[in-house]
């Protein structure tokens, strides 16, 4: 999927810039209206001058992990920085339940991905048919270069590839 990624180069420092966009303490997302009083608090003069660099489709990196069968509980795999456990039942952070089926096994580490505060911050998982298609959530080739790795019994993965810069342009409010 196609994204603009956005760069700001500004004077100010981080807490400042999270002051300035309306963002409180631990959150990582900006609403649409907080992004809107940025630009024009910086179109106008408000805010600090800044230098604005976009990359408008940029493509986010995918990796993908297919389970031919089921894995064995206590075997591992590792996404970024996390290592991932399988469970035959129980888990509890960042582990998965081993379901009947490597379709089940499959939706439940989707699951464990797209839940755990730690993995959804930087990823999103979909899965058909024991295929997990993980999406590192920052567009560009940076994605290219995220560890995954498993040790799972009938367990495949493909590295993360496929990120793209995009058409890069700059607006200079400075």
């Amino acid at each position: 999927m196609p994204l603009t990624r956005l760069i700001i180069d500004h004077q100010t420092t981080a807490l400042q810039q999270i002051d300035q966009m309306g963002l409180r303490q631990n959150e990582s997302r900006l609403s649409g209206q907080n992004l809107v009083n940025y630009f024009a608090g910086l179109v106008s003069g408000v805010r600090s001058a800044a230098l604005l660099e976009f990359a408008v489709g940029a493509v986010q990196s995918s990796a993908t992990l297919t389970f031919s069968g089921l894995p064995t509980a206590a075997e591992t795999m590792v996404l970024g920085n996390s290592t991932i456990t399988a469970r035959a039942s129980g888990a509890t952070g960042l582990e998965f339940n081993i379901g009947g089926t490597a379709t089940i096994t499959a939706t439940n580490l989707v699951n464990l991905i797209n839940t755990n505060a730690t993995l959804r911050a930087l990823f999103i998982a979909s899965s058909a048919a024991g295929v997990v298609t993980i999406q590192v959530l920052v567009p560009g080739p940076v994605g290219n270069a995220v560890q995954v790795s498993e040790g799972m019994t009938n367990t495949t993965v493909t590295a993360f590839s496929g990120g793209t810069v995009g058409t890069p342009f700059t607006v200079d409010l400075r």
